[in-house]
């Protein structure tokens, strides 16, 4: 390093310490100044303190009745003086003293936590006697809960009755079709639709009795229940809306002997069951129909039957 910086670093270090000790003689002396006049503050307070007390005057009194009274009165002003004093330097220290610091609330936390476990938790009392029952509410209005039950019931005749497409023998009950796709009729409505309930969501719409007419739009519940005598390896079921195929059913047997006497003599009775939701339009017709040709259905009211629940 050349000698002018070196000569610059050295001068700049004494000033600075020079510029230091400066500052703590005048902080220094700004503090004597500021002692020296609270003191003669102090004192002058005493001084007025004492010329109010050499001014009172007190009312004459007997020997022994002046030197007590005297005594008391002189010890009560001793006392408020000595009060006045502490007063003025209380106001001093606590102007000079710095604040106290804030108490944590975290203790205070867990002292709380703490009395809070030490409370003693008392098992729960006997249950109280029942009151008295209150008035009963107004009813509200009717559920739109509603539902309607078909069953199939055979017709009253003594001889099996013939059509082009299919045939009723009243001698085992069973309607069968020489086509596909053929409506399962002799429908009629439940004992208890007819006595008891009005049915307002679905009504019979052929002579036949073999179709539905929908009354009231809205989401329904089908079911249907259909005994058969199966013979065939595959047969088959389903409800139509509209003629729209919305469910299906399937059945079968494994092995079946053909019979001289009859083609359903050997036949096995199954039933064939379907349910589920759909929408429903009003005006819509709904039909149980055969898929396969000549299966044999049972016509009798808890064997085969058909019924919707109107939900919303």
């Amino acid at each position: 390093m050349s000698e002018p910086k070196r000569k610059v670093d050295i001068n700049f270090s004494l000033s600075a310490s020079s510029v230091a000790k400066n500052v703590l003689l005048v902080a220094a002396f700004l503090y004597c100044i500021w002692s020296a006049y609270q003191m003669s503050a102090l004192k002058s307070e005493v001084r007025e303190l004492s010329k109010i007390v050499a001014s009172m005057s007190f009312p004459e009194y007997k020997d022994n009745e002046k030197d007590s009274i005297e005594s008391v009165v002189s010890v009560m002003h001793t006392v408020s003086v000595s009060e006045e004093v502490k007063r003025i330097e209380r106001s001093v220290d606590t102007s000079t003293k710095p604040p106290k610091p804030k108490k944590n609330r975290k203790n205070k936390r867990r002292r709380s936590k703490i009395r809070k476990r030490r409370r003693c938790k008392c098992p729960p009392g006997a249950p109280g006697p029942r009151g008295e029952k209150g008035i009963p509410g107004i009813q509200g209005p009717p559920g739109k809960f509603q539902a309607a039950h078909f069953i199939t019931s055979p017709p009253n005749v003594k001889d099996c009755v013939l059509s082009k497409e299919d045939f009723y023998c009243p001698s085992n009950r069973t309607f069968w079709s020489r086509e596909k796709y053929k409506a399962i009729p002799y429908f009629q409505e439940a004992v208890w639709m007819k006595n008891e309930y009005q049915n307002t969501i679905m009504r019979l719409n052929t002579d036949r009795h073999e179709s539905f007419e929908v009354l009231q739009s809205g989401l329904y519940l089908l079911y249907a229940q259909i005994e058969k005598f199966t013979k065939d390896p595959r047969e088959f079921f389903g409800i139509f809306v509209s003629d729209k195929r919305i469910f299906h059913c399937a059945d079968s047997i494994d092995k079946y002997e053909p019979n001289e006497i009859s083609d359903f003599f050997n036949a096995k009775e199954k039933t064939c069951n379907m349910m589920g939701l759909h929408y429903l339009k009003k005006g819509d017709t709904v039909q149980i129909k055969v898929i396969t040709r000549e299966t044999a259905v049972t016509i009798s009211p808890d064997k085969t039957f058909f019924g919707v629940v109107f939900l919303s």
